[in-house]
């Protein structure tokens, strides 16, 4: 399973190769998007911080995962209806639009039930929705999956996962001061 869909650009490639041959301590393994080298260990890594001073070892390496992930060009957040699993109920949800800011708008449905828009906001860099729906708070991460749900169609499958917090009754969902946080994904297909 790919957790997550995302590419170096060009110009972050050889920024990245450029500075693993001036700042690392061994040779210079390729860091992948994860900050792992092949070997799946941190890499051993020097660096400079505001101040001059090199950072080796882990810390060096974070800096060098961090420096990786500012070049990384993220996955746009699919629009169209997506397949909801709320808490274990089945529903609809119809990402309308997501303007260049991140704004989104759409719909959210249970069961066939009433439709209710949603307003929220999508994060690229983070891959991280946050939407507001019949009184609860949706926060949901996105990443490319290999399972579907059952009557899911297209090639490519994408997975919202993540959970939310219920301030009343949602349809189907009883909410108390010991259980309001609850769980959801919702998956979309494209060719």
């Amino acid at each position: 399973m790919q957790m997550r869909s995302t590419v170096l650009t060009p110009e972050g490639r050889k920024r990245r190769r450029e500075w693993l041959a001036e700042h690392s301590t061994t040779t210079a393994t390729p860091v992948c998007a994860g900050g792992f080298g092949a070997s799946g260990k941190l890499p051993i890594a020097k660096r400079p911080d505001e101040t001059g001073a090199v950072t080796t070892g882990a810390v060096g390496a974070i800096k060098e995962h961090l420096f990786v992930r500012r070049h990384l060009k993220a996955m746009p957040l699919p629009t169209g209806h997506w397949t909801l699993m709320n808490d274990g109920i089945r529903g609809d949800l119809w990402i309308q639009s997501v303007d260049i800011s991140g704004n989104l708008a759409g719909t959210w449905s249970l069961l066939g039930g009433d439709s209710y828009t949603i307003l929220g906001y999508w994060d690229e860099v983070a891959q991280k929705l946050l939407f507001f729906a019949h009184n609860s708070v949706y926060t949901g991460f996105l990443f490319q999956d290999g399972s579907r749900m059952p009557g899911l169609t297209g090639s490519i499958v994408f997975t919202l996962v993540g959970y939310f917090i219920n301030s009343s009754a949602s349809p189907g969902i009883s909410a108390s001061p010991d259980r309001h946080s609850f769980g959801w994904l919702a998956q979309i297909g494209q060719d």
